[in-house]
């Protein structure tokens, strides 16, 4: 069956509702007939943002804007309604806003920063509560410019007076709805919420926030935790509703925020400057892109009628059931009447009774007065042990909040922390678990006062939810420092760190002359290597010289024969006249004395030779010695620097260690000052005890003298109906009885039918 069909059977269910008198009468009738209407006729897609104070639904709506301008955190924002709409980039609305104000006039925002004037509490411009209707953003949320529109809602627990009704009107309105879960998950008010939810929304997302706070090393992951809630759904909530239908997501809002708005420029107040490299891990960890495509895929274009139209059937489907266990209620009723009235002996005792009613009024006043006051008596004992539970929840809850300082060893930022948390959000947390458990208590309390009600058989006016605790800010202080009996201890440190210093300061150059000597060692000794290798080749070639010259080769005498031409006149008979003489030849003794003189002159040589390469060998000599020195000196430097530091090592040791035990004391002491102080504030004589008892007093002392006067007031009318109804029999107007007997029957078939239709087209 197609959506379009739905829509019109819905509307013409809805056209045939409106036209019954009978219903007309009913509780909440006509205002839930419209909420109806309008969801069958509205050409947009609504989607409401539901979540408990507290579980981060104002930092999930920035995140989806991408910038932070709606107030979140500790300020509790108005029940003024902000709209998201959903345009394209190209829109010239993009970016842009507009304020609705109680007397019809507009606002036009140009910037998104102007907004948080508007939607808190606190806004210095206006009387929010009383001036501002609504507040309209236009973002591209989707792809498209599907007319899709989320709602943040008031809030399911908040405060601010009227902001649980607020909220469930937009849901009845809207054709889904977006849940946030809180750190902790669901809790019995979540359970308890949903539960009503249900019977008027059937197409939910739910969104587990602060997963940045899971501790994975604990096996607390998000898988684990989505299983969980989602088995908690299933089981508590969406059994006995097999037509609904939920998604889970995890994110971390504050962390998708942090990444997007570059006006941000620090996650936590003293934490680091926030990098583009950071901002891109911080959106990768929020899963916020996770949360978008989901959002995406669900609400796609071709979905959209579908979801519409579908849940909105099926709720109305719903409501037409229960419309008709109501009419069934009043015609078992009126049937009584009428059968009673057929019995003449049944007429007698209600005319004796009525006689006897009028004789003893005053007495019957008089009786349902003291029972109103016996009631209320007991509503104020059981009350007080309730406000004092709801006390000692929170003290219990808060001493356990302390007792996690210190835990995990690291005593200097537990302490901090500690101080802190005590300084700036303390007293607002105990505060915000004081007044949420306390409305729950007052919950509580009028569903006895309804008990009451009943037991009285009076109808009386639904009374508004509960009283918000006016108190003041509370105060929790330490005054005692930590850290500050060690100065003698911190001289020595700074001494010993002083001298430390000067020595590695000396450890560099001591290095270096090592290092350059070092270099210089093997040159040295290669010089000197080198030197007496020359000396040897040249004093082995002298030696082999002088073995190869032996001893000096001695003079010998030169025989040498003259022969001159004879002179007379038989001198060329007699021939030539030969003359021997004798010559002493020393050739070879004077090459021998030259060679000798050569190798007396290479002996020289040699020696010098020897000399240098005895020079060359001390210098190496001296070189080796002055790199031991230096190596030897660097060494002892070394090893004195790593005895001070070691020495200074165990004196920060030791100094930590009285820090620590100190901080530890300290932090037990602030730890125990503050259980006293938390003690001493929610005592059954403090402020909030006080306020307590005296809303509970003044509720209880109303329903008095309310339901005293109701009970006289109904039991007068009760007398007056019964003896009216009396006379009709007696004149024979019973029929006046069957008519209506006979027009609640037809109300109820006709309900059905529509129910039945309905559930057909469904189908």
């Amino acid at each position: 069956m197609s959506e379009s069909v739905l829509q019109k059977t819905g509307l013409e269910v809805i056209r045939q509702l409106s036209g019954q008198k009978e219903l007309s009468e009913l509780p909440e009738f006509q205002q839930r007939l419209g909420f109806f209407k309008k969801r069958f006729e509205d050409d947009e897609f609504r989607i409401a943002v539901v979540g408990e104070f507290s579980s981060g639904k104002s930092t999930f709506i920035n995140a989806l804007i991408g910038r932070d301008v709606l107030q979140h955190a500790s300020l509790e924002t108005t029940a003024a309604i902000t709209q998201l709409i959903n345009v394209r980039r190209e829109d010239s609305r993009c970016g842009k806003g507009c304020v609705k104000l109680s007397d019809g006039s507009t606002v036009h925002l140009q910037e998104l920063d102007e907004l948080v004037e508007y939607t808190t509490t606190f806004s210095k411009r206006l009387k929010i509560a009383a001036e501002v209707v609504q507040v309209e953003l236009f973002l591209p949320l989707m792809p498209s410019a599907e007319p899709i529109v989320i709602v943040d809602t008031p809030g399911l627990n908040g405060m601010a007076g009227g902001h649980r009704e607020r909220t469930m009107e937009l849901v009845q309105q809207a054709h889904a709805c977006i849940y946030m879960l809180p750190q902790r998950g669901l809790a019995d008010t979540d359970i308890s919420s949903l539960r009503q939810l249900v019977l008027i929304q059937k197409k939910f997302i739910f969104v587990q926030n602060f997963i940045d706070t899971l501790n994975e090393d604990e096996g607390d992951t998000l898988e684990k935790k989505l299983e969980e809630q989602k088995s908690i759904l299933q089981e508590k909530v969406f059994q006995d509703v097999p037509e609904a239908e939920f998604e889970l997501c995890g994110v971390s809002a504050l962390q998708a925020l942090n990444a997007q708005d570059r006006n941000i420029q620090r996650m936590y107040k003293d934490g680091p400057l926030l990098t583009e490299a950071n901002r891109a891990v911080l959106y990768k960890n929020s899963n916020f892109d996770q949360f978008r495509l989901l959002l995406k895929e669900t609400f796609r274009p071709d979905a959209l009628e579908k979801i519409k139209y579908g849940s909105s059937a099926r709720a109305l489907a719903d409501w037409l059931g229960q419309l008709t266990e109501q009419v069934e209620q009043r015609r078992e009723r009126v049937n009584a009447l009428y059968a009673s009235s057929q019995d003449r002996f049944a007429v007698e005792k209600l005319e004796a009774r009525a006689e006897s009613i009028r004789k003893n009024q005053k007495e019957n006043e008089t009786r349902l007065q003291n029972f109103v006051l016996a009631m209320g008596m007991e509503l104020r004992r059981e009350e007080a042990a309730a406000a004092h539970a709801v006390r000692e929840a929170v003290r219990s809850s808060t001493n356990q909040d302390i007792s996690r300082y210190g835990q995990n060893h690291k005593y200097k930022e537990e302490l901090a922390h500690l101080q802190s948390w005590q300084k700036t959000t303390l007293a607002g947390d105990m505060e915000w678990m004081l007044n949420a458990k306390f409305v729950k208590l007052q919950e509580n309390l009028e569903d006895k006062i309804e008990a009451v009600r009943q037991q009285l058989q009076t109808r009386v006016e639904e009374y508004a939810g509960g009283a918000e605790l006016k108190l003041k800010k509370a105060r929790f202080e330490t005054t005692q420092k930590v850290g500050t009996g060690f100065a003698a201890e911190k001289s020595d440190i700074e001494r010993m760190e002083e001298k430390l210093k000067k020595m590695r300061a000396e450890e560099a150059p001591a290095r270096e002359k090592m290092e350059h000597l070092k270099g210089e060692v093997a040159p040295a000794q290669q010089k000197a290597e080198a030197g007496w290798y020359s000396w040897m080749a040249e004093y082995n070639r002298f030696l082999t010289e002088q073995s190869e010259l032996g001893t000096r080769p001695e003079a010998w005498k030169e025989k040498k024969i003259e022969s001159k031409p004879r002179g007379g006149l038989f001198g060329w008979l007699l021939g030539p006249k030969e003359s021997v003489t004798e010559k002493e030849n020393d050739d070879l003794g004077k090459m021998w004395d030259k060679r000798k003189a050569e190798l007396n002159e290479l002996y020289e040589k040699v020696d010098e030779l020897g000399e240098k390469a005895r020079e060359l060998q001390e210098q190496a000599e001296e070189v080796k010695q002055q790199y031991a020195s230096a190596k030897d000196f660097y060494g002892t430097l070394e090893k004195k620097i790593r005895d001070k530091q070691q020495e200074l090592e165990e004196q920060r040791r030791s100094l930590e260690i009285k820090i620590q035990t100190d901080t530890i004391n300290y932090l037990n002491l602030c730890k125990n000052g503050l259980r006293e102080q938390v003690e001493a504030y929610l005592a059954d004589d403090g402020e909030p005890a006080q306020q307590m008892a005296e809303i509970i007093d003044e509720r209880i002392r109303k329903m008095e003298q309310n339901y005293t006067e109701q009970a006289i007031q109904a039991m007068r009318i009760a007398v007056s109906g019964q003896l009216q109804r009396l006379e009709a029999v007696k004149a024979g107007h019973r029929s006046e009885l069957q008519d209506e007997l006979e027009q609640l029957a037809a109300s109820v078939d006709q309900l059905r039918n529509m129910q039945k239709e309905m559930e057909e087209k469904l189908a």
